[in-house]
């Protein structure tokens, strides 16, 4: 217990990063006792020290009253301060008290932590802590709240998994001359293949892959990139780290003035 009306569970090691927790989590709609949070909770860890007080954990919860949302934030093991907080739009997402299916996928790119978060099948977006308060490694959990007087906080179905190899810079002798992909290795493909493209600018850049209908499949890649050439590898799973099947996929490498766009195909 943290504080009034407020309590964890945590699992897992403290130095654990990128991955992902999903869970399905009964979410509170205009509780007569005020507000009432249920959700999940990554980069938890009861050592390390903010700064204000010790002990740390970013939350993905439920807050649906009046303020119609999801909050994603960080708190220091009391739960009274915070330093990074995003407020999502829940509107006609939810419709009474009911189990929902929550997710949550966090990544650490250099000194910023990156946020995914899904609710049912709806992608709410992706979101940066580059504050003062950022961290980037740490334990899983569920979390629920009520303000004095606490609530019963009901998961099931729940779920953590690796995401997949980081991005990886490679060495080159210049810096890129093009915003462009260089295909991917080997292609066909059994299991596992290597995308690689070069980035001239200091962007924003987005990786994605898509079946041969149109449909994403697997984002690999939201990241702020400096000029340099990268690769990323991809496993055949999409964004539920479920296997695909045999097929042509497309990926997609897009900035803000940019979309190009290649082939592969999986076979097994």
């Amino acid at each position: 217990v943290t504080y009034a009306g407020s309590a964890h569970a945590l699992a897992g090691d403290a130095d654990l990063q990128n991955y992902t927790i999903e869970a399905d989590v009964y979410c509170y709609e205009n509780h007569p006792n005020g507000s009432a949070y249920t959700g999940l909770i990554v980069y938890g860890d009861s050592s390390h020290t903010a700064s204000v007080e010790t002990g740390f954990f970013y939350k993905f919860v439920a807050d649906f009253d009046a303020d119609n949302r999801f909050r994603l934030y960080n708190n220091q093991i009391s739960g009274i301060f915070y330093t990074f907080h995003e407020a999502i739009d829940a509107t006609e997402l939810y419709e009474d008290d009911a189990w929902h299916h929550m997710k949550l996928k966090v990544e650490t790119v250099g000194e910023e932590t990156h946020f995914t978060c899904w609710f049912d099948d709806t992608e709410l977006g992706t979101f940066v802590d580059d504050g003062a308060d950022q961290y980037g490694m740490g334990k899983f959990g569920m979390w629920s709240f009520q303000n004095n007087y606490g609530i019963a906080g009901y998961f099931d179905n729940i779920k953590v998994m690796t995401n997949e190899p980081a991005i990886v810079e490679e060495e080159t002798t210049s810096l890129p001359s093009a915003f462009r992909l260089l295909g991917n290795y080997p292609n066909p493909f059994n299991a596992r293949t290597t995308i690689n493209f070069e980035v001239n600018r200091a962007v924003d850049v987005t990786l994605d892959i898509y079946n041969i209908h149109g449909q994403l499949v697997r984002s690999m890649l939201r990241s702020y990139l400096e000029p340099k050439r990268y690769s990323v590898v991809w496993s055949g799973t999409d964004d539920e780290g479920e296997a695909v099947p045999t097929g042509v996929y497309i990926y997609r490498l897009s900035d803000s003035a940019h979309k190009i766009s290649d082939k592969m195909i999986l076979l097994k």
